[in-house]
């Protein structure tokens, strides 16, 4: 839907194609997105924080915003799913939006024209990754973005600051907000400041989180493998893994984890089912490379 905006010939099966790596990959991150569009010959960057005045902005400006955000397809039962925000209407509060999924608040299926969804209801879902957004655009349109971006305020330097600022007023207002807690935990630990995430993060599971978040959001493992807590992570993956063990992000996560417990060989094969998971997943690739050289080990004897 975004790259057809700016007459790319690719579909979404197509795309589909090329970044579901498996056949029950559950999870095609905002970064491969990125990376995607970039090999396609656009810019592209990803942003957290988002806001409904930035995204009118943008918007008016010719520049739909992709937006991650959360799907109910029932109560209690939810999934990450990608909309494409394309439009707004003002007197009547609502958002219009590109959706492969959603035919609540449909405008027209033939053509196909979107669907309305109140402002109220898409931060809501928007809410629960932190507002994050994708920009998509012609190279050549940059500057015109970036000053739209400046103008409006918003320096991508300093947005996980102030996503941690949004979450703690939000608290302020609701110290029960499952949401604000997780948020705040991501951007701390975005910061690296893992031990205040931790907490956050431990605050938003006592509250009780959606079944499938860390299908998509990975925040909680890296706080808890840097606080020295990788037997956290691992009851987080092994959680998950009732369902479903087709997330590379996970299986890189419990190699993780593994190491901060000295346990390589069981690293190793963590290492080697995300990359049949995903063969070119980066962070994999670069921690298997590092093991093949250097056993982490090494260090922790040659310091004692």
């Amino acid at each position: 839907m975004n790259l057809s905006y700016y007459g790319s010939p690719l579909d979404q099966a197509a795309i589909g194609a090329v970044l579901r790596t498996s056949p029950d990959d559950k999870n095609v991150s905002p970064q491969e997105l990125v990376d995607f569009a970039r090999a396609q010959g656009y810019a592209a960057d990803l942003y957290v924080n988002g806001s409904a005045d930035l995204l009118k902005k943008l918007i008016g400006n010719g520049f739909p915003m992709l937006l991650e955000t959360w799907h109910e397809r029932a109560p209690g039962d939810g999934i990450g799913h990608y909309r494409l925000a394309v439009g707004y209407d003002d007197a009547a509060g609502q958002w219009t939006l590109y959706d492969s999924l959603d035919y609540t608040g449909l405008i027209s299926a033939q053509p196909y024209a979107g669907i309305r969804m109140s402002y109220d209801r898409l931060d809501r879902f928007w809410k629960v990754f932190n507002r994050t957004f994708l920009l998509v655009h012609p190279v050549e349109q940059t500057l015109q973005v970036r000053a739209i971006l400046a103008a409006h305020g918003f320096e991508p330097e300093n947005m996980w600051g102030e996503a941690e600022a949004r979450a703690r007023s939000e608290l302020e207002i609701d110290p029960n907000d499952v949401f604000a807690w997780f948020n705040l935990g991501s951007s701390l630990t975005q910061q690296g400041r893992t031990a205040e995430a931790a907490a956050a993060f431990d605050r938003a599971r006592e509250l009780g989180l959606p079944e499938r978040m860390l299908w998509y959001q990975f925040t909680p493992l890296e706080a808890y493998v840097a606080e020295g807590r990788p037997q956290d992570a691992l009851m987080l993956i092994d959680a998950v893994f009732e369902e479903t063990e087709s997330v590379e992000e996970l299986f890189y996560w419990r190699a993780r984890a593994f190491l901060a417990l000295g346990d390589i060989e069981a690293a190793r094969k963590a290492l080697v089912r995300a990359l049949e998971l995903a063969p070119g997943f980066a962070p994999a690739l670069a921690l298997q490379q590092e093991l093949s050289v250097h056993n982490p080990l090494d260090k922790a004897i040659e310091a004692g």
